[in-house]
């Protein structure tokens, strides 16, 4: 067995550390508007945000301030996307 195979973790990506950095602030974000992770709406309306905000995000040039773009980005869409998810649920 190899000594780095065991006890060194798996490096993670810079775009997967940014993926995993946007669906916490996702997260936070719809918790903060009521929308928790055991609402019957949550994964739709977090996926549908994460999708939204990483559209804006990709037009960045640099990663700089990055982790302050994702909240806003997330903040400024949240009440829309909500809106939409529980409109189309409460339809069906």
């Amino acid at each position: 067995m190899l000594e780095s195979e065991t006890s060194k973790p798996v490096k993670e990506s810079r775009s997967q550390k940014h993926t995993r950095m946007l669906k916490e602030v996702v997260a936070k974000t719809l918790q903060k508007c009521g929308i928790a992770e055991d609402h019957e709406c949550f994964a739709s309306c977090s996926q549908r945000l994460f999708e939204i905000s990483k559209f804006y995000l990709k037009d960045l040039k640099t990663s700089r301030g990055l982790f302050d773009e994702m909240k806003r980005t997330a903040n400024n869409n949240a009440k829309q996307v909500i809106e939409w998810v529980l409109e189309k649920a409460n339809k069906q």
